[in-house]
């Protein structure tokens, strides 16, 4: 889409250094996409016609872009460095909390390596779907279709030696409520 003057919208592919960022193409932790004191983005921006709602902040500079650090909040560019760990999850179920919950389970061990045990309580008979999906939640299998089931415990093995390393979903589906529960596989 072509700049719009309208909006004061202005395109100059002279060279990047006309927009004076701090460090734009550094590709390690001193990465700063802030801009200098003088760069042209920091004024000129124009809040008429649609883009005076009252919701969102006026500001002198364009774009999501300032000389403060804006993204520092949210962003890690240090990812090799950063230790990323699955957080382990709850395997306790507290009694009072169950009796008002229509599914209850867990799955143990948990991270596991070729195998997990899922375990689940039925508060009241239901039509179960257990189901397990990757993290994009592509499904990587099914054990059961609305299947029906009187309240009580069930078990079964999850066989996980086939799956890749990662972190799946098994989510156990009735007419009176779900459950998902993680599921980490490290090979």
């Amino acid at each position: 889409m072509a700049p719009q003057a309208a909006y004061n919208n202005i395109v100059d592919k002279s060279s990047p250094s006309v927009a004076m960022v701090e460090a734009p193409f550094i590709t390690n932790i001193d990465f700063n996409p802030a801009l200098k004191s003088g760069s042209p983005a920091l004024s000129g921006a124009a809040f008429a016609g649609t883009a005076s709602d009252p919701f969102f902040e006026n500001v002198a500079f364009r774009g999501a872009v300032g000389i403060e650090r804006w993204d520092l909040e949210w962003t890690e560019y240090d990812p090799v460095n950063r230790a990323y760990k699955a957080q382990d999850p709850s395997t306790s179920v507290n009694e009072e909390m169950f009796a008002t919950l229509a599914i209850a389970g867990r799955v143990f061990p948990n991270p596991t390596q070729d195998a997990s045990t899922v375990r689940y309580e039925l508060a009241h008979d239901d039509v179960v779907t257990v189901r397990v999906t990757d993290a994009t939640g592509a499904l990587s299998t099914q054990f059961l279709v609305n299947a029906p089931q009187t309240a009580g415990t069930y078990e079964f093995r999850l066989i996980t030696a086939d799956l890749a390393s990662g972190i799946y979903y098994l989510t156990i589906t009735g007419q009176r409520g779900t459950i998902t529960l993680p599921v980490t596989v490290a090979h």
